[in-house]
């Protein structure tokens, strides 16, 4: 009897390593073989439309499952262009696993690293300088759910750009 109990106790501490093991080999093949979208960037005043899945989020969308609200740039800023891009760009990288990709005059792109699993996100931030708002997109490069992590980002980042003076809450 007891024989018995330590062949299944062995056989399923095999189990478990063999399952801690091949899970992360697993999700770090699917992390490498997920490339940078091509549809990232601002297309006739807008970013890329979120797919159907739940690991996105953007100011822009129209349904209320993807949609992050927008935020306005006060009025001081738009004197300062440049030194405005380079506060929000520092404002995006004060999260770790943020690097920016891109930075011009009207537009940021950030792959957003996770700690463990080391998934790649992708964070646009827009900045429509007649309109005064500030928009947001951030999708999961893999995957059909994130648990919230994309809109959490974005809600941390509005937040910070909020206290920090560089944006205000909609109109």
């Amino acid at each position: 009897m007891i024989d018995k109990l330590k062949l299944r106790w062995r056989s399923c501490i095999r189990i478990i390593v063999v399952v801690a093991v091949a899970v992360p080999g697993i999700l770090a093949s699917l992390n490498i073989m997920a490339t940078r979208p091509e549809n990232l960037g601002v297309h006739g005043g807008r970013l890329a439309a979120c797919p159907t899945t739940s690991n996105c989020v953007c100011s822009q969308a129209n349904d209320a499952a993807h949609h992050i609200g927008s935020l306005q740039i006060p009025v001081e800023h738009l004197d300062s262009r440049e030194l405005y891009m380079d506060q929000l760009a520092t404002a995006v990288e004060a999260t770790p696993g943020n690097a920016i990709i891109q930075l011009s005059d009207n537009y940021i792109h950030a792959e957003c690293t996770s700690a463990i699993f080391r998934f790649v996100d992708d964070l646009e931030l827009y900045v429509d300088w007649h309109r005064r708002e500030l928009h947001f997109r951030s999708a999961s490069r893999i995957g059909y759910a994130d648990l919230g992590v994309n809109r959490r980002r974005v809600e941390r980042i509005r937040q910070r750009l909020v206290i920090s003076g560089l944006a205000r809450e909609g109109k």
